[in-house]
């Protein structure tokens, strides 16, 4: 049930009835090939636990009518699937099916499917298609490439608009945020609520565009607050992007029957690691501590040891915290709050590695030689008892040879400090010399008044100082060979987890990134582009020069992105062939179906495996379906926190409209060049047709802008001074002007 309705009366199941609509069912069921299960549709669909019995009759009904069916695992499937991208519509050519989405002109382009280059779609073309939809288009060659028109919506993609509602004289006016959207909006029939007018308000789309609409019918359902703030643009994103800020009173009172400390009988079928001497590093204001490592010197090399928190001995699938888990896929971390995936009386609980309490861990001790080769490893459930909450800046303190911060607390862990540091600088540059790409952009971190999320402090680098950077190292490092060990397990033995995988890059994207490369003097041949190992050392020249940060940016952006599979394709940019996320299972769901998998190994196997309750058995549609969630549900986490520093960036930037800076060029596009600001630390865009003393043209083949005048080129790197010109708090969005020539500053700072 969406958040608005919170707090209201139950309905009358007649009304329900009308809600869950069997065409919904059929359309959740039809983006689902292996199927769901009942719990999985009612999170999909919205609807609370207690009306699974009008959910079930639907499901009866369509089993009768033959298009649904139930597997033996007891999930429901479509039995008559989309048309595929193969088949024929209406007599019509073959069709291909993708995603349309439109710009703010009106034309659109459609992300195919099959993963075939773009379609231009336009603005007469585009049919009763919404930004988002899912569309069936036929496709020919235009001047421009492909063009194509749209056939049929095959699923709306938009569920709810936001945006301002106003009166205009007795009939009112819905104005949507996203200029995609189209114009307006029709208002349907229905009580508008009083403080709407001149609001942002969120609405629930009624009809969609067609013959009899041309535009989206809405009903207005909540009032959101004033246009522009911070507080109503974060919170649009939440709605929009259906982010669950708290809590259902079932999953909270579920934990509340969770012990606050581990009980006598836990400790069965557990090892005693209570010997090691764990410490934990985190943030300073870190609340919860889900790791503790502690490293050893043998005659061989060195040992070392990391405990993780046992979260799947209180977390178990199925129940209300594991649902939610499993829909939250992981917490997310914005400027002003955490959304935790875990109830605070888990997270910061009994499932936080404190110091002096026991606790339940995941242990794995790993043997190396002097190298940093792994000789041996182990991976057992245990009982630990940490030492010691030491803070990333108390280490780097250690490194650096100064007196750290509560001495009497650091000071017993120096040599282990130093230890940890010598063998993880080892580590790493094995990790180095295997071609792992050392990559490390910097992010904008927003500080906000605590009291007031209306006061940004400052918007600063994130990236730490030299020192500060080899602490997080220290622990870094000692995660990755954690992961690496439970993935070589988890291969040796067949186990179906959700792996952490990083595909092969596209060479197209990597091309254009070694032509702008080569234009700003760093050489890379063709066939260097295809060795990881040339691109890692191409990154080592990248990083002194005065482009390196949108050289970077654009590297990154011609790599794939990493996401979870239960087919283990390896980690690119990490040099490995498995790898797995096992680390932090308080904030990922990943890293809790993977301590699952391992308990159930270790049960059928007739080892200790951590309760005396026989483990949960993973079926391998459901950790597919778990690893696609996570990967889906990580994808909108970066999402929402990259809006909403934007939006605090924007607001930050009101005050500065007018004032100059110098800026560098991070990145081009065909409308824009985009610079930043390093302090404050600001992305802005400048539109090409802004510029006068040229005319600059955007290159495709090369990917930069050109002076078609004096035939320069723009690069990643170049610097200019830029005025503030504007901001737009609810895009996030800050726009630049050039203070005189895009040349000034070059010529000065080269005289």
């Amino acid at each position: 049930m969406s958040r608005h309705n919170k707090g209201k009366g139950p309905r009358d199941k007649e009304h329900h009835q009308h809600f869950i609509r069997p065409q919904d069912v059929i359309s959740l069921l039809t983006r689902h090939e292996d199927g769901l299960r009942l719990a999985s549709m009612e999170r999909a669909l919205g609807i609370p636990r207690r009306l699974r019995p009008i959910l079930k009759g639907i499901l009866e009904a369509l089993m009768e009518e033959n298009m649904v069916e139930r597997t033996r695992g007891g999930r429901y499937k479509a039995i008559a699937e989309a048309p595929k991208a193969s088949e024929k519509l209406d007599g019509l050519e073959p069709y291909i099916r993708g995603e349309i989405r439109f710009t703010p002109a009106g034309n659109a382009f459609v992300l195919r499917e099959d993963g075939d280059i773009n379609v231009f779609i336009p603005r007469g073309n585009t049919g009763y298609a919404m930004d988002g939809d899912t569309v069936l288009i036929t496709v020919w060659d235009g001047h421009r490439g492909p063009e194509g028109r749209v056939e049929r919506v095959v699923e709306r993609g938009r569920k709810k608009l936001t945006g301002v509602v106003k009166r205009s004289g007795k009939k009112w006016k819905f104005i949507p945020d996203d200029p995609r959207v189209g114009p307006q909006a029709i208002i349907s029939g229905g009580t508008i609520p009083k403080n709407a007018s001149g609001n942002t308000v969120l609405a629930t789309i009624v009809n969609y565009p067609s013959e009899q609409y041309h535009y989206p019918v809405v009903k207005v359902e909540t009032v959101i607050g004033k246009p522009g703030l911070p507080t109503t643009e974060i919170q649009k994103v939440m709605f929009m992007e259906e982010v669950e800020e708290e809590f259902r009173e079932e999953v909270l009172k579920f934990a509340e029957l969770i012990p606050d400390t581990v009980q006598e009988w836990e400790l069965e079928n557990r090892e005693d690691f209570i010997h090691v001497p764990f410490y934990t590093v985190d943030p300073v204001d870190a609340r919860d501590f889900d790791d503790a490592v502690h490293v050893e010197r043998t005659p061989e090399g060195y040992r070392l040891w990391v405990a993780i928190a046992d979260v799947s001995h209180y977390v178990h699938l199925g129940d209300p915290i594991d649902e939610t888990a499993f829909y939250r896929g992981n917490s997310i971390y914005l400027p002003h709050k955490a959304i935790p995936m875990l109830p605070q009386r888990l997270s910061s609980g009994i499932c936080s590695l404190k110091p002096q309490v026991l606790r339940l861990a995941m242990v794995t001790r790993m043997d190396f030689d002097s190298s940093g080769r792994r000789i041996s490893y182990e991976i057992r459930p245990g009982v630990i008892k940490s030492r010691a909450r030491l803070a990333y800046d108390h280490v780097a303190a250690v490194l650096k040879g100064e007196i750290p911060p509560k001495l009497s607390e650091v000071e017993p862990f120096r040599e282990q400090i130093l230890l940890l540091h010598e063998f993880t600088r080892i580590l790493k540059q094995r990790r180095l010399d295997a071609g792992a790409l050392d990559l490390v952009l910097p992010e904008a971190k927003v500080v906000v008044d605590h009291d007031d999320p209306l006061l940004v402090r400052e918007v600063k680098k994130s990236s730490p100082d030299e020192w500060t950077r080899l602490a997080y190292s220290l622990i870094e490092e000692s995660m990755l060979a954690a992961n690496v060990a439970v993935g070589d397990f988890a291969q040796k033995h067949g186990l179906v987890v959700p792996w952490r995988v990083h595909d092969q890059p596209d060479v197209e994207k990597l091309e254009q990134f070694r032509k702008i490369a080569s234009l700003s003097g760093i050489d890379i041949t063709e066939e260097e582009l295809l060795r990881r190992d040339a691109i890692a050392r191409a990154m080592e020249r990248i990083k002194g020069h005065r482009g390196a940060y949108g050289l970077s940016y654009l590297l990154l952006r011609s790599l794939k992105q990493a996401a979870y599979s239960v087919e283990n394709v390896g980690h690119y940019a990490l040099a490995f062939d498995t790898y797995v996320h096992f680390t932090s299972p308080i904030r990922r769901y990943a890293d809790l179906m993977v301590h699952r998998a391992l308990k159930r190994h270790w049960f059928e196997n007739g080892e200790k495996w951590g309760s005396s309750d026989e483990p949960e058995e993973l079926d391998p549609v459901f950790v597919k379906d778990a690893s696609q969630q996570a990967s889906t549900m990580e994808r909108k986490a970066v999402t929402v926190e990259r809006q909403i520093v934007d939006m605090y960036r924007a607001w930050y930037m009101r005050p500065f409209i007018g004032e100059e800076f110098d800026a560098t060029v991070t990145s081009l596009a065909p409308f824009g060049i985009f610079c930043t600001i390093d302090d404050p630390f600001v992305d802005g865009l400048i539109r090409l047709d802004w510029l006068e003393e040229d005319h600059f043209i955007w290159d495709p083949d090369l990917g930069v802008v050109r002076a078609v005048k004096s035939g320069r080129y723009l690069l990643p790197g170049t610097r200019f001074r830029v005025l503030v010109a504007s901001v737009d708090v609810s895009q996030g969005h800050i726009s630049f002007e050039v203070v005189g020539s895009v040349w000034d500053y070059e010529a000065e700072h080269d005289s």
